[in-house]
């Protein structure tokens, strides 16, 4: 049987309706959130697929300009340091001031001809200093006898 139509039915039917529609948006929400879902995965890949080449282009010529900038500064770097050391090598020349490499070569020349002068072969490595305690020094020092020198009889001039 039919119901009646009154106010307050009029008013729960209405609620019901809403209720209902509310419902199948939500359905709707959901079968077409899934559809929409895809649809802007597909879309992200596309763009990905654009935006991520050329950043990634753009990286590998940044990291090719900095190394090359790099490689460039170190060698005027090196050119400068060049420079600085050639300008100070020729101050210190000016000044009379040798160079380690001068001498190291005059003490290797100072040390061959020393051995030439005293007939000695080749030269030691190197001298072994030995140290002793200083007491033992001092206790050496004491028991040393000096050596007196000799007069040696003066040459008579041929009369």
């Amino acid at each position: 049987m039919p119901r009646k139509r009154t106010a307050t039915n009029d008013f729960t039917d209405t609620a019901h309706d809403v209720w209902l529609a509310g419902l199948g948006a939500l359905a709707a929400a959901g079968e077409e959130g899934e559809k929409l879902f895809r649809t802007l995965v597909a879309r992200g890949k596309k763009v990905e697929k654009q935006v991520v080449r050329p950043v990634d282009e753009a990286g590998t010529r940044l990291r090719s300009t900095v190394k090359q900038v790099r490689s460039r500064a170190s060698k005027s770097l090196g050119s400068i340091q060049a420079t600085i050391d050639d300008s100070v090598t020729a101050t210190l020349h000016s000044l009379g001031v040798p160079t380690r490499k001068e001498i190291a070569s005059l003490s290797r020349r100072v040390e061959k001809l020393t051995q030439a002068v005293d007939g000695r072969g080749a030269p030691k490595t190197k001298a072994r200093a030995t140290k002793r305690p200083a007491a033992r020094r001092t206790a050496k020092k004491r028991t040393v006898k000096r050596k007196t020198a000799k007069r040696r009889p003066a040459k008579r001039a041929a009369s």
